[in-house]
């Protein structure tokens, strides 16, 4: 009952009852976002917007082959090491910390998760871009399908 289709949009084709259904959780989390991004509890509301979209990613992306994961993720590391280490040698500060924490503008991107300091002294918040929770789980996603193809044992 829940393939269902209830109309058709232009732009966006079939909506079905899940859709509708998945709308209302949805808008709210993004309108609990908007209202309380800049406020203590607003990292819950990003956080989880951010796993449902990293989930979609897991399900939309496929890797074609081990080579294709290799070179992604190396790629990706030698990235990371630059932008956040070594930019700040030539540029004062770290590029990609400050792009995190909005540059000045007083927004964060909404592109990674954020997590606060346990320490009730220390303050702030732990990032995690999602770039390194994706590239990671597309291979692992990868080998996942390369076990079930070749019906590969996965625990034993």
């Amino acid at each position: 009952a829940t393939r269902a289709r209830v109309c058709t949009l232009p732009e966006v084709g079939d909506v079905v009852v899940a859709d509708v259904i998945g709308l209302v959780p949805a808008s709210i989390l993004v309108v609990g976002w908007i209202v309380y991004r800049h406020s203590s509890v607003g990292w819950v509301f990003q956080d989880i917007i951010g796993a449902g979209f990293l989930c979609m990613m897991q399900r939309t992306l496929r890797l074609p082959n081990l080579k294709v994961s290799t070179l992604l993720l190396s790629a990706m590391f030698f990235f990371d090491i630059f932008w956040v280490f070594l930019s700040p040698l030539i540029f004062k500060k770290s590029v990609m910390i400050e792009v995190a924490k909005g540059a000045g503008t007083g927004e964060k991107v909404p592109m990674l998760m954020r997590i606060p300091n346990s320490d009730p002294l220390g303050g702030g918040e732990h990032m995690l871009g999602f770039g390194d929770i994706a590239l990671p789980g597309l291979l692992i996603s990868y080998l996942l399908r390369y076990d079930v193809v070749f019906k590969k044992d996965r625990c034993r």
